[in-house]
């Protein structure tokens, strides 16, 4: 046995890229060689795979990011954009919607009617660099593998596609969830305050673009206590509530503004039904593997998980060298033969021989139980949602159900990873074929927006004889109505003269003085019925010629034309 105090130190990397076992072996130059000529290669394949992906999910994005028309919540976003800061916070339609989007915006341009792509732009960036991060992210957590099947399911996930071309703030959501889970990952690795402050600073950034960043925060929080109560002795609790702290003192102004509006925010909600059984596996389905076939995979994943964490409790009764050696036991594929030689050693002694605490022991021990994290954050994020939808205004919709998106996806992803390193590229390369007929069909299943209604009443309507009109449907709460105007201001028809039909709480016009005389009028409508509103005024409907067809209503998504006879 060589005297292991007189060699060199060797460190290896965990499978999981979290702890570092110092091997001291007077053999280890033997391996050098070979890790020389091997690693520049893996690498430069790695950043090659890498980028090929990123490229990929760029563009799908930017490929179709300006040809769909703008749609109801877009046109909000266009327009506070336009408005002076102080009263764009104030705009009630938009109180559930932090300012970063905007600001973003008005860095980009500052005219008055920008085109869509433009209005889009900072969403697709977000969805691109959401692929890049996802690799670290997913690599930090389970290894290179998971990292790169990661990235590829969110590169072509069709739900991440639509809301990175959406002028929207979720895909900086998911892009900061994911930014301060990486940033909170590290902290907990090795806590430092630069590395708490920065995690502050992307934490109230993505807060600053939607709310819900604050369930993903609370999944660190809790994380933090339970590997506190689990003995990690360097987490270091002074470095985590000055991160927290500062996070507190940058997220307060927005914090009191929503307080103080809360109840009229909640007001733009209320077309949300109410949470059941079957919408939320509908979103779960959305947020993960979407229609393909796949997606069921995440519940066994989960369950055949939390097994695996209990049978390691089991075999190591929380004690942390043990826990140490049975992780890497687990993993013996990615050791050296020295350090099989050296596992093996310690296996069969009642201490380890081989085996050197670093001065970063204790953390880097408990990095095995880090993975857990990736469930308490699929947990808060997604149960948070469901607990928030029982007590109080219903939410269970996919987009609000984004930050538990890459954690939701992460489950079978790393459950593939304990049957082989392999495994999670696998099943996100069956993910990619399953989603490629839709990806390809993509562009030409872009829906008719008000940019194409503007256009079909611009081109078939007389403005001699036939009279257009706006429905406005929301009267009972204050700046609501303003909302409904916005597409005849983004999307302008011309040499047309645009009357209102205002509806009451019921459904009912209000004003029916329009529909007395000669003539057709045409209605354009966003929520309400034609067939009712005709019933009131005692008018019929009359049928629209397109393409040789006839129809009662033309659909422009989710807008609708509908053409009532006066006569």
């Amino acid at each position: 046995m060589p005297n292991l105090l007189s060699v060199p130190i060797k460190r290896f990397t965990s499978p999981s890229n979290y702890g570092i076992i110092e091997l001291m072996s007077d053999h280890m130059h033997d391996v050098q060689p070979k890790t020389c000529e091997t690693k520049p290669s893996l690498r430069c394949a790695s950043v090659i795979a890498l980028v090929l992906i990123i490229g990929v999910g760029a563009y799908v994005r930017f490929s179709t990011l300006g040809e769909r028309s703008l749609w109801a919540d877009e046109f909000a976003t266009w327009h506070v954009s336009q408005m002076p800061l102080g009263e764009s916070l104030k705009w009630q339609p938009e109180l559930t919607k932090p300012p970063l989007y905007q600001l973003c915006l008005r860095l980009l341009t500052d005219e008055a009617r920008p085109p869509e792509w433009m209005l889009r732009l900072p969403a697709a960036i977000a969805g691109v660099l959401s692929v890049l991060v996802a690799y670290l992210l997913g690599r930090m957590i389970s290894g290179r593998m998971t990292g790169f099947a990661l990235a590829m399911m969110l590169a072509v996930n069709l739900l991440q596609i639509q809301y990175s071309q959406e002028a929207r703030p979720y895909s900086l959501l998911v892009l900061g969830t994911m930014l301060s889970t990486w940033t909170f990952l590290l902290m907990l690795r090795r806590p430092s305050l630069w590395r708490s402050t920065i995690y502050a600073v992307v934490s109230a950034l993505s807060f600053h673009a939607h709310y819900l960043t604050l369930l993903t925060i609370m999944a660190h929080a809790m994380w933090w206590v339970v590997v506190k109560l689990l003995g990690g002795r360097s987490t270091r609790p002074g470095v985590f509530v000055f991160g927290w702290s500062l996070l507190g003192a940058l997220c307060t102004p927005m914090t009191l503004h929503f307080l103080r509006t809360s109840q009229s925010a909640t007001q733009g909600l209320d077309w949300i039904e109410p949470i059941s059984w079957s919408s939320s596996m509908d979103v779960m389905a959305s947020l993960t593997f979407g229609s393909s076939w796949v997606w069921p995979v995440l519940v066994p994943a989960l369950i055949i998980y939390i097994v695996l964490c209990f049978q390691h409790v089991r075999a190591c009764g929380w004690n942390k060298q043990a826990a140490l050696l049975h992780m890497h036991a687990t993993s013996r594929d990615h050791l050296s033969p020295q350090a099989h030689e050296v596992l093996n050693d310690d296996t069969r002694a009642e201490g380890p021989r081989g085996l050197k605490p670093s001065a970063h022991f204790d953390k880097e021990i408990d990095a095995w139980f880090h993975e857990g994290f990736i469930f308490i954050w699929l947990a808060v994020s997604f149960l948070g949602l469901v607990v928030m939808s029982v007590l109080g205004q219903p939410a269970m919709l996919d987009r609000y159900a984004l930050p538990a998106a890459v954690p939701a996806i992460l489950g079978p992803l790393m459950i593939a990873r304990r049957f082989h390193r392999n495994a999670p590229v696998i099943l996100a390369a069956l993910f990619v074929v399953g989603t490629l007929p839709d990806l390809i069909t993509l562009p030409w299943r872009i829906e008719p927006g008000f940019r194409e209604l503007a256009a079909s009443v611009q081109e078939n309507v007389d403005p001699d004889t036939d009279q257009v009109a706006l429905v406005i449907d929301n009267t009972t709460f204050p700046g609501w109505e303003d909302a409904e105007r916005l597409p005849l201001m983004y999307y302008p028809i011309e040499g047309h003269h645009i009357r209102e039909v205002r509806l009451d709480g019921r459904g009912h016009p209000i004003n029916d003085d329009l529909f007395k005389g000669e003539g057709h009028v045409y209605v354009i409508l966003f929520r309400s019925d034609p067939h009712s509103i005709a019933e009131d005024v005692g008018v019929k409907i009359v049928p629209i010629e397109l393409n040789g067809s006839w129809y009662d209503q033309l659909l422009f998504s989710p807008y609708r034309l509908a053409k009532l006879s006066r006569e």
